[in-house]
């Protein structure tokens, strides 16, 4: 049975230890949501692929919504988002070819 003081308090403070992260490797960490949406976006800017182009929006945002703050790269996130929302203006806003004869 543990020892419980007479205070009524079963911590033990000799068995405390300090919480200290594991370090993180930065050369492995590597987003792949961000990666998987610029890979969409191209797809649809070249090819014209609406659902690529809603993959990579939604990529984004979720690669965004589990970012942690200590590790964030914004650059890559702005590109990302750069990359899907003109995928999507691409597709729906640009001209479309004219089908030939």
């Amino acid at each position: 049975m543990a020892k419980v003081a007479v205070g009524g308090d079963p911590r033990d403070p000799s068995k405390i230890k300090e919480y200290r992260p594991s370090p993180v490797n930065t050369e492995e960490n590597i987003e792949w949501f961000m990666f998987l949406a610029v890979i969409f976006a191209m797809l649809a800017i070249l090819f014209r692929v609406k659902f690529a182009a809603w993959c990579a929006l939604y990529c984004v945002l979720s690669s965004f919504a589990t970012l942690k703050h200590s590790e964030a790269d914004y650059k890559q996130l702005f590109m990302s988002l750069m990359f899907s929302t003109m995928s999507l203006f691409m597709n729906y806003f640009a001209p479309q070819p004219i089908p030939r004869k």
